[in-house]
């Protein structure tokens, strides 16, 4: 897997797409002081999965401190009335 750093950027959709595609590289762009990548839908879906896991790590961690603490969770219902949303 390569990266092609693009510096001066003409938009060429069906260049990025081939070297997305067929040379499974990822492409990097500045815009406004500001880095962006495009990639392939498979690299975005497999970093979204790792997300997934993470956050239900941190979740799975936070359940276990208040059970350690003999603490019982807030109830979505009473978070939501707390904070004016319905």
């Amino acid at each position: 897997m390569s990266h092609l750093i693009v510096e001066n950027m003409q938009i060429d959709i069906e260049l990025f797409c081939k070297k997305i595609s067929q040379d499974d590289e990822r492409i990097i762009f500045g815009y406004n002081g500001k880095k962006y990548a495009l990639l392939s839908y498979e690299d975005l879906d497999y970093l979204e999965a790792l997300e997934d896991r993470r956050l239900c790590a941190l979740a799975d961690s936070a359940i276990q401190e208040l059970e350690m603490n003999g603490e019982k969770p807030v109830p979505w219902e009473e978070v939501k009335k707390e904070l004016g949303i319905s």
